[in-house]
């Protein structure tokens, strides 16, 4: 994949004659990210449009990947005419470090500037296009390293036809390591669309443009088909005193003299004109944003646990970290208040760690002695780890269509942030909720259940009241006191709660089907969603488990379903809906 350095005159040429603007706005259709406190899902936002840099800069040469033996391992840096790069808006070599390398003494790339202005990051372009087929999944996988915790990456790519015309940016994410100085592996999930035209992939990464400098090594990238993550990474339990969560993410809350197992399923934001029973009588057991000891018993009195809202500290400097501090104290003083609040909920757009940042989790953990953990729902999926040491336990987004409820657009479900945060590597938060937004509309049921199948302990829904409308008018409302009943009765026979990483395992031949399993006592159990508007044959290729099942059993109704064999099952799903399945012995 070498290239001829004609294009670097040309492309000089061309940047004198103006050729600066252009570029393809991501495939989110956010041009900036979202900074919304209160349930935006920023995804990745390549502002390229408005006068930055194009995708691809004039005299670029693309040259399609043909060996496909090497896309697995593939693209270190040796060979630098394999990228270009771009500093304050402008061609320049790419900034290599022939010192630095993850593990092949080739040297890697290395990024620096990120200033405010997305055109005047550093970014690094691969030149190479990589095969894709549209409608399939890949993981993008790197390693980096980073000189401070602060600075980010910007990870994505840009989809192309097969004349090599630019169509759109992919989604992707922005990403940090844990720790400092140490080379940490990447992954990003690429969803190809189901567009025909779509046939060729290209890389982007550059600094997230935030003004916090600090070098950041990149090397050895890998690009995949399908979910090819690493084992999940070890997780902290949480041993508080009014919760507790373990390493897999179980919720426990201290009551009347024990522990229960608790399975949250909150709401973000409630409209405030409603009376809370509503939500506790269709099947909500939280909301996450208290703000006071009369307000945490009062949803308490209609059905509710609470969390506490720190966001706002965090984010604006018009919010006072001394007046959260005494609104907390004023619950921690009221004993029937304190033991209902069970933990403190950050949602997390800003993707830095400003000191205010820390300045507010230090003073919520010194007022709480460590009685309740600390979630933080990350805007970008594969930032989790940067703030392993500010927060307890971590949720993900479940959907795609984050930000609007279009009729004509049925939602569909993104697990792959969900399993990318559980399993990136030196990611130590347990990921309990599932996060789902008001876009989602029949999809709703499989969004949840798939989430618990992929390992989710807990879910919220942002929201009810304001810009999201009203939730009683939702397709999915009149199905919550059933879904409900399911998850207490999965809950009760401690199948959510079980293992979701086991030997057992599944792999459907129907890529639309999200699947998981447990084992619990020596029995397995399949948990399915289909979030299509078909009835489907989830038809599953079984592996890991220690017998050979004798039939199939719906786990919900107790009625026998489907074929089993040693190495396969099969069972019917309907049209937006989900299956608990016991395979008997």
């Amino acid at each position: 994949m070498r290239k001829s350095n004609i294009w670097v005159w040309t492309l000089l040429v061309a940047l004198l004659n103006g050729c600066g603007g252009g570029g393809t706005k991501p495939a989110s259709g956010a041009g900036t990210p979202n900074q919304s406190s209160s349930g935006g899902q920023p995804g990745t936002a390549d502002n390229s449009g408005s006068g930055g840099v194009p995708s691809v800069l004039p005299g670029v040469n693309l040259e399609v990947v043909q060996d496909q033996a090497i896309i697995g391992k593939l693209m270190r840096f040796a060979d630098v005419k394999d990228w270009y790069f771009t500093r304050n808006g402008q061609l320049a070599d790419v900034i290599f470090d022939s010192a630095e390398s993850h593990d092949n003494g080739t040297g890697s790339a290395v990024l620096e500037q990120s200033n405010t202005d997305w055109t005047k990051t550093d970014r690094l372009f691969s030149t190479f296009l990589l095969p894709v087929q549209p409608g399939k999944s890949y993981t993008l996988s790197f390693w980096m390293k980073s000189e401070t915790m602060q600075p980010s990456l910007e990870v994505y790519g840009v989809f192309w036809d097969k004349n090599q015309k630019e169509l759109e940016n992919s989604r992707g994410s922005q990403i940090a390591n844990s720790v400092v100085n140490k080379w940490e592996q990447g992954f990003i999930r690429i969803n190809i669309p189901d567009n025909s035209e779509i046939k060729y992939f290209s890389i982007k990464v550059f600094m997230a443009h935030q003004g916090i400098n600090g070098k950041i090594w990149v090397d050895d990238f890998a690009f995949q088909e399908g979910n090819q993550l690493p084992p999940r990474s070890p997780k902290k339990a949480f041993n508080g005193t009014v919760t507790k969560v373990d390493q897999l993410g179980n919720m426990q809350v201290f009551e009347n003299g024990s522990w229960k197992d608790f399975f949250p399923f909150a709401l973000v934001d409630v409209d405030g004109n409603r009376d809370l029973s509503v939500y506790a009588n269709q099947g909500f057991n939280m909301k996450l944003n208290a703000w006071s000891a009369a307000d945490v018993k009062n949803a308490y009195a209609k059905g509710l646990y609470t969390a506490l809202n720190i966001t706002l500290p965090m984010m604006y400097d018009s919010q006072n970290i001394s007046d959260l501090e005494n609104r907390l104290q004023g619950i921690l003083n009221d004993p029937q208040a304190a033991s209902k609040l069970l933990f403190y909920y950050v949602d997390n757009e800003f993707f830095n760690r400003l000191p205010r940042v820390v300045n507010t989790v230090n003073a919520i953990r010194a007022k709480d002695n460590g009685a309740r953990p600390i979630y933080m729902l990350q805007g970008d999926y594969a930032l989790t780890r940067k703030y392993n040491d500010l927060s307890d336990i971590a949720g993900a987004y479940v959907a795609t269509n984050r930000l609007q409820e279009d009729p004509s657009i049925i939602e569909q479900p993104s697990m792959f942030e969900y399993e990318i945060m559980d399993r990136m590597p030196d990611q130590r938060q347990p990921v309990v909720f599932a996060e789902i937004t008001r876009g989602v509309r029949n999809n709703f049921r499989p969004v949840l259940f798939g989430a618990i199948a992929k390992g989710a302990r807990g879910a919220a829904f942002w929201r009810d009241g304001g810009s999201a409308g009203d939730i009683t008018k939702r397709v999915w409302w009149n199905d919550l006191p059933k879904i409900k009943q399911e998850i207490d009765k999965m809950m009760a026979a401690g199948i959510i709660q079980a293992s979701h990483n086991s030997a057992f395992h599944v792999t459907p031949s129907n890529k639309e089907v999200i699947t998981g399993t447990r084992v619990v006592n020596g029995v397995g159990y399949i948990i399915a969603a289909n979030p299509t508007s078909s009835t489907v044959i989830a038809s599953l290729n079984l592996s890991g488990l220690n017998y050979t099942p004798s039939a199939l059993q719906d786990f919900i109704t107790g009625a026998t379903t489907g074929t089993v064999s040693a190495s396969s099952a099969s069972f019917t799903i309907s049209p937006y809906g989900s299956r608990v399945i016991k395979l008997l012995q």
